[in-house]
């Protein structure tokens, strides 16, 4: 039998609508605010979901997630309260982790910190509120493993009283307060699932009750931990490092997972004018302190090829707390955490550099140099024109602000463990240009 006459002409398979398109379709958000949010954010979230391969499903999946559980969170657009979660002032930053070992694909993250129309006025001076109703979003939804214990534990012992609210209205406190948040949440997209970190800003608390860091980071741990699964020995690493280097100041940040407080790792995150490598490599180590051991050493390598690669210089950076969305390069200093793990007494470093104010198709295209050798061949290859499609509205060659971030860790299992922060919302100045 002979076969029936083809169709020669124009294909009518019809081409894929993307999900954040065919979700648009249908969203409709009960506030201007959200709707912007919804167009500037989660556009950029369903290009990442694309790009890191998830499944159909799950890019539907997460991008209802974020319209129904994080863009109503992120109060007035563009926002007025200035977030210090972002060097930009922005409440919110999408960032993508790619791990050398293990096979997994691109995991995509989301980090932000709750706001509301009052963030910042009398009612909510310093932006507590908002995160309660985080949390009570999230436990309604019954994510694997989610455990809220620790919001209340640290928000008790980091964040502000009301009475430490009202004597931070003295003149002579009020001009030490240069960071004004108190919580902020970090979202990984993985495996179907999310998981949940919860992160406070306890420099506020010390200035208010004369407590220093030390022993407000100090009392919590040692109320928390429980025998087998402590992270008190690699807490006295961290605080004995912080102290001989004289390195305690009101910029830091502590970090928790959601999950049962035994199995919880903690972070506590500084920062150093010094951006150098010589400062890099004290971190690091912990000022020599695992400067033997074998997976230090090895991570110390790769590192120092990102280093040279990205080609940041040797120099002083000031702490600024009131910069604009684009700042020029040298303006960011050097900021790192130090992660426990519940068992553990080694403290495990992870430093952050800043690719402010840099070319951004600069940055990429480095950062495709370092993926090639990290024997991330595909990555290198793909990767610029990835970031390309995260920012169709752009030329990289002429912008310096797309890029914010790369972070980098090491682990025996993951091998090396980067992720690249990137600017997430459409309010960006045109004099951000290059």
């Amino acid at each position: 039998m002979a076969n029936p006459p083809q169709d020669k002409g124009t294909s009518h398979e019809a081409t894929p609508i993307p999900p954040f398109d065919a979700l648009s379709k249908y969203v409709s958000p009960p506030t201007n605010d959200q709707e912007q949010w919804w167009h500037h954010t989660g556009s950029l979230l369903g290009r990442m979901l694309q790009s890191a391969q998830y499944p159909l499903d799950q890019q539907y999946q997460y991008l209802k997630f974020f319209e129904g559980q994080v863009s109503p969170r992120l109060g007035p657009y563009p926002s007025r309260f200035r977030s210090n979660v972002t060097v930009s002032g922005d409440p919110v930053e999408l960032s993508v982790n790619y791990q050398q070992r293990g096979g997994t694909r691109p995991i995509v993250r989301i980090g932000f910190e709750a706001m509301d129309s009052y963030s910042g006025s009398k009612i909510d001076p310093f932006n507590q509120l908002p995160a309660s109703d985080v949390i009570r979003g999230l436990s309604r939804l019954e994510l694997k493993g989610f455990d809220p214990h620790l919001f209340a534990y640290f928000g008790f012992r980091h964040t502000l009283t009301k009475e430490e609210t009202d004597r931070l209205a003295d003149p002579e406190l009020a001009g030490r307060t240069l960071l004004r948040s108190q919580y902020g949440f970090g979202l990984d997209l993985k495996n179907g699932s999310v998981v949940v970190k919860g992160y406070t800003f306890p420099g506020l608390k010390t200035v208010a009750s004369g407590q220093s860091i030390s022993e407000l980071v100090t009392d919590s741990i040692s109320q928390l931990s429980q025998p087998k699964a402590s992270c008190a020995d690699a807490w006295e690493t961290v605080k004995g490092y912080m102290a001989e280097t004289s390195s305690f100041n009101q910029f830091h940040v502590w970090s928790w997972d959601y999950v049962d407080p035994s199995l919880s790792r903690l972070k506590f995150y500084s920062v150093s004018n010094e951006f150098t490598w010589r400062k890099v490599e004290e971190v690091w180590t912990v000022n020599k302190l695992l400067a033997a051991d074998p997976v230090n050493i090895e991570g110390l390598k790769y590192l120092r090829q990102l280093w040279d690669i990205i080609q940041p210089s040797d120099s002083e950076r000031k702490v600024i707390e009131d910069r604009p969305a684009y700042i020029r390069e040298h303006e960011t200093p050097l900021l790192w955490n130090y992660e426990m793990t519940p068992g553990s007494p080694i403290p495990y470093a992870k430093p952050y550099f800043s690719m402010h104010g840099i070319n951004d198709l600069a940055c990429v295209e480095n950062l495709a140099r370092f993926f090639e050798v990290a024997g991330l061949k595909d990555l290198a290859a793909s990767y610029p024109g990835i970031v390309k499609a995260y920012f169709p509205e752009h030329d990289l060659a002429k912008t310096s602000h797309l890029v914010m971030w790369v972070s980098y860790a090491y682990s025996e299992k993951t091998g090396i463990y980067l992720s690249v922060y990137y600017h997430s919302s459409g309010d960006v100045p045109v004099s951000s240009r290059a």
